[in-house]
């Protein structure tokens, strides 16, 4: 499973999750940077600019291993 860690960039230098979206889509053709960061914009204050946004906010995508169950 493929899921996105969307992250704040912070003065000291410890960057802080702000959450994580686990990839539901079946079309990888969807997928797209704008597209995670559109959900991520839906965790931030609406007061942010979108200059701050595009610098200071960024996501990580991690693969997680599939449930065996």
């Amino acid at each position: 499973m493929i899921a996105y860690e969307i992250y704040r960039r912070v003065l000291s230098g410890d960057d802080r999750l702000l959450g994580i979206l686990p990839e539901r889509r079946r079309n990888p053709q969807r997928i797209s940077k704008e597209s995670v960061m559109r959900w991520a914009r839906l965790l931030i204050n609406d007061d942010m600019t979108e200059e701050y946004f595009k610098e200071n906010i960024y996501f990580i995508p991690v693969r997680w291993a599939e449930r065996t169950c």
